[in-house]
């Protein structure tokens, strides 16, 4: 196909030679094929921005997660923060919670993480166990029983990724939180009153867990590598494509570039692109935008940091399938399970449809609901796994895996077993 400069040009040589011919000349190179240059020229970067702001963004919106000490878990790391970190970062017994002990519904003193399998967590979560301990306040010791409960604070931080997610029109992907579920409160059931206005250092408590002491550690709190920031935009705005709304910028180079960014609260924001070395939004506002948005840190290897466990990411490869409305070949089930990192710990030997619920695992979007379809009825999707190596974070990848099955097949109740 000829382009305008070749048809120009075409024509130009088929006239015959004079002195108009040598004006016309001028006027092809200085006037007429720069103009069929820049008219190429824009009608490409027009084009990019099209593409720009209606394709999907590439997976650098991956998830890290595990846990660290306290101590370990601030701004000076490389790319994880605490997930909350207004909460976290005090080691403290409030004197709201010592008081609190006197009433029917004591708040929690102490948080511990268990290195238990997720069977054990299971069955401490379905029986609430007491536990003695003792309490050294007011120069005296005081003997208490502590009931171990689900640790609730922690639900809302993915909840508001998600959120998040469905505000910027991205499809969900699940966030590997496997430790998570493994987090206690100790809430008192006995303890004496204490007067300590200004409450007690937590090494003031002391639990008793038994057989399974070593298994517990209050020193440890969850870590992931996404943290909440707020921007403004910089310069002016300038009209949008549609000529209704602007487009601002928000210069990434203080944020970092390398990371990628998440808008928190999308009410105004009608679109969004990445360009190089900063985040351009499509607005309505009229002013200048300031932003709350969570920045994805780029995971990158840090010889300082000593994990207590393994650091663990949802990371994965793009997915074509042919219908992910219907489940068709065990080839399309394996090739989810296989997309991700945490595939290559666990391989699907086999899998089974059933008409009653089974399984060892649990769900790590549960706190989506479906609202539109009616689930009662739904068949079970038995995912039955095999791992080389067993510990106790087994059963927790085996549920971040049948979790993402869930999201691909929804037509089933996906549930895992390992074998």
């Amino acid at each position: 196909m000829k382009t305008p400069e070749d048809i120009i040009i075409q024509k130009f040589n088929a006239m015959r030679g004079g002195e108009d011919k040598a004006l016309l000349r001028e006027i092809v190179n200085e006037a007429l094929l720069p103009l069929c240059a820049e008219t190429r020229r824009q009608y490409e970067a027009l084009a990019e921005r099209v593409r720009s702001e209606v394709t999907m963004p590439d997976d650098s919106l991956t998830c890290a997660h595990t846990v660290l000490p306290r101590g370990a878990a601030d701004s000076s790391h490389p790319f994880l923060r605490p997930l909350l970190p207004d909460v976290d970062g005090s080691d403290h017994i409030s004197a709201e919670a010592l008081q609190s002990a006197q009433t029917d519904a004591p708040l929690p003193w102490l948080t511990v993480f268990y290195a238990g399998d997720a069977l054990a967590v299971k069955r401490i979560r379905a029986n609430a166990p007491l536990f003695p301990g003792l309490i050294k306040a007011e120069g005296k010791e005081h003997s208490c029983r502590f009931r171990l409960i689900p640790c609730r604070r922690y639900a809302e931080a993915p909840r508001r990724i998600y959120e998040a997610f469905v505000a910027g029109g991205l499809p969900w992907r699940t966030l590997p939180l496997l430790y998570l579920d493994k987090f206690f409160d100790l809430a008192p059931v006995d303890a004496p009153p204490i007067k300590a206005p200004d409450g007690l250092p937590a090494g003031s408590v002391s639990v008793d867990f038994g057989p399974e002491t070593e298994r517990f550690r209050r020193d440890l709190i969850p870590v992931w590598n996404i943290d909440r920031v707020t921007a403004t935009s910089t310069g002016f705005p300038k009209p949008a494509l549609d000529k209704l709304n602007y487009e601002y910028n928000f210069d990434l180079a203080d944020l970092g570039t390398e990371h990628a960014y998440l808008i928190a609260e999308a009410e105004s924001v009608s679109a969004a692109r990445r360009e190089s070395g900063s985040l351009v939004v499509v607005s309505a506002e009229p002013k200048a935008l300031k932003m709350d948005m969570y920045r994805f840190f780029r995971v990158k290897e840090d010889l300082s940091t000593q994990y207590p466990y393994p650091l663990v990411s949802n990371e994965s490869r793009s997915l074509r399938l042919r219908d992910q409305a219907r489940l068709r070949t065990p080839a399309e089930l394996r090739s989810v399970i296989s997309s991700y990192a945490l595939g290559r710990e666990m391989e699907l030997d086999s899998f089974a449809l059933l008409k009653t619920a089974a399984g060892e695992t649990y769900d790590l979007d549960g706190f989506l609901r479906d609202e539109i379809r009616d689930r009662t009825g739904l068949k079970t999707l038995l995912l039955r796994f095999k791992t080389a190596r067993r510990d106790f974070l087994s059963r927790d990848i085996m549920s971040f895996l049948t979790s993402a099955v869930q999201l691909h097949f929804p037509e089933y109740q996906a549930r895992g077993v390992l074998i």
